[in-house]
């Protein structure tokens, strides 16, 4: 066997992972593990120079047989100073108004870079997201309020009435004020309508009625809704029968 060279880089008691240390004679090199511990080709009277990003160069000749112990100074790297300078910029928000006779999921359809996410039939789970990313990365609120799910960071908008919906405002400006999600942006639904009778019927039994009205009290304002929706889904469908 070779004879190596073994030891331990270190400040003070704090192991040194990543020294690099050269063999002067040589020029081989290693790299001191996660333990500050490393291990060279070499012998006793062989000379190694160690470094450390923040450290003293040490250069020391083995005087005795591995481990070696080798204690470096600290010495902090010096920079010069860094001015960060930031701008107020408002938000670019667009505003979209819902049609009367279309759900959510159709006027989201229509506003350039939405990309909308069904799965399943009515009431399944529908998000939302900007420019195909990803739909935890967009921001919903209603009337001020989040409605970001707590346990997946995403918004189910299949479950937002579309009849007490005024009007959509997209904000493509990281909506900070409203925490973590908005990276790509936030989508705020105002529901101000006044009173309202809606009723709306399709195809394969879906029906939908709705109302709203609106009252002061004490100075203040109130609105009550209330609504259904359904379906009865029985569409014609082919299966191995033919049937």
């Amino acid at each position: 066997d070779h004879p190596a060279i073994k030891g331990y880089v270190r400040n003070g008691d704090i192991p040194l992972a990543n020294s690099i240390i050269v063999h002067q004679s040589t020029g081989t090199w290693t790299v001191s593990n996660e333990y500050g511990y490393f291990s060279s080709a070499g012998s006793v009277g062989d000379t190694i120079s160690v470094y450390h990003y923040g450290y003293k160069q040490y250069k020391t000749e083995i005087s005795h047989e591995s481990p070696i112990i080798i204690q470096l100074d600290q010495n902090p790297l010096k920079m010069k100073t860094v001015h960060v300078i930031g701008e107020n910029n408002k938000m670019q928000v667009s505003h979209f108004q819902v049609k009367p006779g279309r759900n959510l999921s159709s006027t989201l359809r229509l506003i350039p870079s939405i990309m909308l996410r069904t799965y399943g039939g009515p009431g399944g789970l529908s998000t939302v997201s900007f420019d195909g990313s990803l739909s935890t990365h967009t921001k919903i609120i209603w009337n001020g309020i989040d409605l970001t799910s707590p346990q997946n960071g995403m918004t189910d908008l299949s479950q937002i009435p579309i009849a007490f919906i005024n009007q959509i405002s997209i904000g493509r400006t990281p909506a900070l004020s409203y925490g973590s999600g908005s990276i790509d942006g936030s989508i705020e639904i105002q529901s101000s309508k006044p009173s309202i009778i809606d009723f709306s019927t399709g195809s394969f039994g879906t029906q939908s009625i709705a109302a709203r009205t609106r009252f002061g009290i004490n100075g203040g304002s109130t609105s009550v809704g209330i609504g259904q929706y359904k379906s009865d889904g029985d569409f014609a469908y082919s299966h191995n029968n033919n049937s």
